[in-house]
């Protein structure tokens, strides 16, 4: 009694991949409930790409003799991917008092742009302050690169903990000062 496979495995030269697309496609279009050709078209196409494309799961042919079976995996899960995308796609509409709150939460280009110009004469201010100090400076260029804490200040300047612990408090103080002749500058243009 002699003992055969039922399906042999196929090398990958011996597989119709031309009706093997064709069946896949019309598994897909099937899949998608009959509404896209060009969309089942795409995703059995991506199903094969992804057969052969290392980053995706192998094909196992002693788990699974048939490979029709193993794409149809692949294809199955394009398609739940495409349902679930549309389900959170889907057009929500909005009161009229959550719109009216999302426009109070957004602040006005013009307030914005406002408050950047002052935080930019502050910092002009308090350089022009500190010209004479040069850890100050130092601590200056630091904080309008993003490097705020002192620790991270002291690892990037060399400077010691004291040296710029020090020079934070000078640069406050001219900060201050600075805050001061702006908002007595603002004070005077609107009187």
């Amino acid at each position: 009694m002699e003992t055969r496979a039922a399906n042999p495995v196929p090398s990958p030269g011996e597989v119709e991949w031309h009706a093997l697309s064709v069946r896949l496609t019309h598994y897909t279009w099937r899949c998608l409930r009959r509404r896209s050709l060009d969309l089942a078209e795409q995703f059995a196409q991506d199903a094969i790409a992804q057969h052969f494309d290392p980053a995706y799961q192998r094909w196992d042919p002693s788990a699974e003799p048939d490979l029709f079976l193993h794409l149809v995996k692949i294809v199955r899960g394009l398609v739940s991917n495409h349902w679930r995308g549309r389900a959170t796609r889907r057009e929500t509409s909005w009161g009229y008092e959550d719109l009216v709150r999302l426009a109070e939460s957004i602040e006005p280009p013009q307030e914005a742009l406002v408050e950047e110009q002052r935080r930019r004469t502050i910092t002009t201010l308090a350089r022009r302050r500190a010209e004479n100090d040069p850890i100050v400076l130092t601590v200056l260029d630091l904080l309008d690169d993003g490097v705020e804490s002192q620790a991270a200040q002291v690892e990037v300047s060399g400077r010691t903990p004291l040296e710029i612990r020090n020079a934070r408090r000078r640069l406050s103080t001219h900060v201050a000062a600075a805050i001061r002749i702006v908002d007595e500058e603002v004070q005077h243009g609107q009187a």
